[in-house]
């Protein structure tokens, strides 16, 4: 979420987006850039597999303030996650779930299911400049392949006004350290509006906390990093 395809251990989430904001998309720089495994540039048709479960720091928070929504999740896992090598900046997931996922308020909604399962989602990372920071930042911009649903999450509760079907859609941005040769990398959902499309029964809904840190299954070290 293959041509230079990252299937992440995070749906983040995190946790991913579609959009970026005038100011991110008038600083994004041409900089070509590449996936590297144990210090070496991974070449077209090399891939590398993505370990998963991944770890959580810290339970993912789903926060839809206008619904007084809160949802948690403990645990994060991607299936047939890897890169592929080359100079692209795409990437694919075949499948993101949060698990161990309960509701935290309202008291009147409960999850049908303690899991939160993607499609297939498209990954792109992109390297920009944020006005309030100084120099460029690597950031994964997550979402749907298809359409617009990342994934669909069923509320039960007679007093519940958003019981039934309700659809997780839209884009986030996961803010990405892969510029160093590390075995493992931090990624994490940006705790806000800005930046991000991603909505729940029509309305904005963030990440918060749930650091998911990746691995690759070979333990190798790996960046993303320039040419």
């Amino acid at each position: 979420m293959l041509k230079a395809k990252v299937i992440l251990a995070a749906l983040a989430v995190p946790l991913a987006l579609g959009a970026f904001g005038s100011a991110s998309a008038s600083a994004e720089t041409a900089t070509k850039m590449a996936w590297y495994v144990s210090g070496t540039i991974s070449t077209k048709g090399e891939t590398a597999a993505v370990a998963s479960p991944a770890t959580l720091d810290s339970p993912a928070v789903f926060n839809a303030p206008k619904l007084t929504l809160k949802i948690t999740c403990s645990k994060y896992s991607t299936t047939n996650a890897e890169i592929f090598g080359g100079e692209e900046e795409k990437g694919q997931v075949e499948s993101a779930k949060f698990e161990d996922c309960s509701e935290i308020a309202p008291s009147t909604c409960k999850l049908e299911m303690p899991t939160i399962a993607s499609g297939t989602l498209e990954l792109l990372l992109r390297l920009f400049s944020p006005p309030e920071q100084a120099g460029p930042h690597l950031l994964k911009d997550v979402h749907a392949l298809t359409g617009s649903t990342i994934a669909v999450i069923t509320f039960e509760g007679s007093g519940c006004p958003i019981a039934g079907e309700r659809a997780l859609t839209g884009s986030f941005l996961e803010a990405a350290s892969l510029a160093t040769e590390e075995t493992s990398h931090a990624i994490e959902g940006l705790g806000t509006f800005e930046n991000n499309s991603l909505e729940l029964a029509g309305q904005k809904v963030y990440l918060e906390g749930g650091k998911t840190l990746l691995k690759l299954s070979s333990g190798s070290q790996w960046s993303f990093k320039a040419i």
